[in-house]
């Protein structure tokens, strides 16, 4: 089963808790995500914040 995980920094993160994504038109599992917690959702604000990095600026 493919695991979908979040992105930090281009570093996967992610809690130990997953939720199952379902295909809408059939209904079936295709796949899992991993649920982040606060901890990761305060580093991607971080990350986000950060001047450059998550937009950097076109030289």
């Amino acid at each position: 089963m493919r695991s979908i995980r979040h992105l930090i920094g281009g570093v996967p993160v992610g809690g130990s808790t997953a939720a199952p994504v379902h295909d809408p038109a059939t209904g079936q599992q295709t796949a899992e995500v991993v649920l982040g917690r606060r901890a990761e959702a305060d580093a991607a604000v971080g990350a986000a914040e950060a001047p450059g990095v998550a937009f950097p600026t076109a030289r």
